[in-house]
């Protein structure tokens, strides 16, 4: 199910974004957690929310990586400081760090990354995934790129039923930062609430795009939310669907 909350501001969908992650963690505080946090714009929903309950049953990743060391680029240092991370820290929260290690390649990131994804769902069989997304200009979400030029490039990478992570190339074509190492589409499905965060007048063409199911997966890679268990979409640009099943307006 896709559920879209409208706001008339960049900031009132920020805050109701970030409601409804808080939302989420509270309903779940009984059960473990794997919280995937999304950089880019969508890291945003994190700088004003304090978590104030107890964190042991929660662990921390993101939901893409770029393979960099540099504090300003890498998503999971970046996330560590956020005011919702470090409040989750002080409250006992377990985190899978995605940052390179020293002669670590692109490749063995991805590796040892899915092991701890595997781990993780292999102790906590019933435990719930929440993640946050956003979507690019482009249509990418996480870091699954668009591959117009070949469909079937885009789904060995991305849609390899043996894989939940992959590292790759994508190219300065594609992105700035164009080594990625990314959840992909099998391990997506598995996620069983998404907060995806998409603002700004740059962002409605593409939104339109993703909800009016006019383009395929390899085109816009954000078309994946159609086959998720449950997206909550919060932005702040109306007029960008028609009536669809599965999509409700709250």
């Amino acid at each position: 199910m896709i559920a879209i909350s409208f706001a008339p501001t960049e900031e009132g969908a920020r805050r109701e974004a970030t409601l409804k992650l808080g939302a989420f963690l509270k309903k779940a505080r009984n059960v473990p957690i794997l919280l995937l946090l999304s950089g880019g714009s969508a890291i945003s929903i994190l700088e004003r929310f304090a978590l104030r309950q107890n964190a042991r049953n929660i662990t921390i990743s993101v939901i893409d990586e770029r393979y960099s060391t540099d504090p300003l680029v890498n998503n999971f240092l970046q996330i560590s400081q956020t005011r919702f991370y470090r409040s989750a820290e002080k409250n006992g929260v377990r985190s899978m760090r995605t940052v390179p290690r020293k002669n670590e390649s692109l490749a063995a990131l991805a590796l040892r990354w899915e092991k701890m994804l595997r781990a993780w769902k292999k102790k906590n069989p019933r435990g719930t995934i929440i993640a946050t997304m956003g979507i690019g200009t482009d249509g990418h979400t996480a870091g699954i790129m668009p591959f117009a030029e070949n469909e079937k490039i885009f789904l060995r990478r991305f849609n390899n039923s043996h894989r939940w992570v992959v590292g790759y190339d994508a190219t300065r074509k594609k992105n700035e930062h164009p080594l990625r190492v990314t959840t992909i589409i099998p391990f997506l499905r598995m996620i069983d609430h998404a907060i995806m965060f998409a603002v700004g007048s740059q962002k409605k063409n593409v939104l339109r795009r993703v909800l009016q199911q006019e383009s395929a997966p390899h085109y816009v890679p954000a078309r994946i939310i159609h086959d998720m268990k449950d997206v909550y979409l919060f932005t702040d640009q109306k007029g960008i669907m028609k009536e669809e099943k599965n999509i409700c307006v709250l």
